[in-house]
């Protein structure tokens, strides 16, 4: 049996919404990524909310918009995919590698450490559907805004060090943390929207691309969550922004064309200007199409990944090599309902060497597990450019070096069938036991 690391769970109503707007004549930026947006808007909770072509676009549009780039210093975690880095390297700004928590997540004690008058920004990453820690990492930020200088307008307007969200992972996650209504009293009332506003990033940035908990094959949205950032002025920049700098996209002119142009706002409705040198990250309404059946759809794929996730739990709690990822045990956890993008186990004995040969074996038998993900610094760009010694990297890096050697990703996708969970929980275990007899050997 194969079994791949993941499949796009896309069926008949998704072809039946890309084959509509197929005939529409109609198929780049338009209607449909406008419906999209408030649609991704209500379900995260946000102030405003821009589609676009991809996460990293929208990781790169915030940096730019705030203005940062060379000189300035950026914090991220050492333990992510390239493209949150990668986006700090782009806009000319130095990556200022962090440690992670037991969590697997950026520690806020690690970044605290690593601040100066350089730093612009610090970059969470959101790992496995967990979100991190921004309340702690904004009171971070907010206890050393003495430190902080810009003549950006958004980033004076913020006063601080903007804490963005990589939430690439973590689409279908939002805020639940509930209080008593009463001392004494069981009963609860949810979080208001101000308080879960809060606990959010100043602006997160998501992904949807194929592999995510809902797709539109490539794309992503930007989430602007902190008043204090002028929404509307924000999202009318970035609007601009993604779209060459042009003042009234090719939609709008069409439009206004139809509409009665006396009327109109711009009788002369073929006209637009550029306002800045802008770039070419616009949503089309091929994906937004996609997006929106996805959307609806969520709650029943995310159902399905639950019980597969139930599933693997049951196996490792009786398992003596491997148990599950820390992520829950983050302190913020409690305040959060969870969608999960991937099944993170960690080994409990060994180190690289014994992980690499469960996923050579695992491999072997047909079953695509994975890894997420090797530290930054050893990467061969990372690794050239900021030329971290051995002792360095055990020094600021010890959890990343820890956690990293140990994990491994199991599939985890809504198309998995029982016959597949129940082959990969069966192969599992009987790596595992063959893993163990050879430790034991040893030993």
């Amino acid at each position: 049996m194969q079994i791949p690391f993941h499949k796009s769970d896309v069926g008949s109503a998704e072809i039946n919404a890309l084959t509509a707007v197929l005939r529409s004549g109609w198929i780049s930026s338009g209607s449909k990524v406008l419906v999209f947006e408030e649609a991704l808007k209500k379900q995260i909770g946000c102030r405003e909310l821009i589609a676009l072509s991809s996460c990293w676009a929208g990781l790169f549009s915030v940096l730019k918009l705030f203005g940062i780039g060379p000189g300035d210093e950026v914090i991220t975690t050492a333990l992510t995919f390239a493209a949150t880095a990668n986006v700090i390297e782009q806009v000319g700004a130095t990556t200022v590698l962090a440690d992670i928590s037991d969590a697997m997540l950026l520690s806020a004690e690690s970044v605290e450490g690593l601040l100066t008058k350089k730093t612009k920004a610090i970059i969470g990453v959101d790992y496995a559907g967990f979100p991190a820690d921004y309340h702690a990492l904004k009171k971070i930020a907010t206890k050393h805004k003495k430190k902080f200088s810009s003549s950006n307008p958004f980033h004076q307007a913020l006063g601080r060090i903007l804490v963005l969200a990589d939430s690439a992972h973590s689409f279908g996650s939002f805020p639940i943390r509930k209080f008593p209504i009463r001392k004494n009293s069981s009963a609860q009332k949810p979080l208001s929207r101000l308080s879960a506003l809060s606990l959010h990033a100043d602006i997160g940035v998501y992904s949807f691309h194929a592999v995510k908990n809902i797709t539109t094959a490539e794309g992503g949205a930007i989430a602007i969550f902190n008043k204090r950032l002028r929404p509307k002025a924000a999202l009318a920049q970035l609007r601009c922004f993604i779209l060459h700098g042009i003042s009234r996209d090719a939609y709008s002119r069409e439009k206004d064309q139809k509409s009665n142009l006396r009327a109109s706002k711009y009788p002369r409705h073929w006209e637009y200007d550029i306002t800045a040198a802008g770039y070419k990250f616009n949503m089309t309404d091929m994906q937004a199409a996609l997006g929106l059946v996805q959307l609806q759809r969520l709650p029943r794929l995310e159902k399905k990944r639950q019980a597969i996730e139930a599933c693997y739990a049951k196996i490792l709690s009786k398992s003596k090599l491997f148990r599950m990822a820390g992520n829950h045990l983050a302190k913020n956890m409690q305040s959060w309902h969870i969608a999960r993008h991937l099944f993170v186990v960690e080994l409990r004995l060994g180190r690289a060497k014994e992980r690499d040969l469960v996923l050579q074996r695992l491999y072997a038998h047909g079953i695509a597990a994975n890894l997420h993900y090797r530290p930054l610094y050893t990467l061969k760009y990372y690794k050239e450019k900021y030329n971290f010694t051995a002792t360095q990297i055990t020094k600021r890096f010890p959890k990343t070096e820890e956690k990293a050697s140990r994990i491994l990703s199991l599939p985890f996708h809504s198309k998995l069938t029982k016959l597949e969970l129940s082959y990969i929980t069966s192969i599992f275990q009987r790596v595992e036991d063959e893993i163990l007899k050879e430790i034991q050997t040893k030993h």
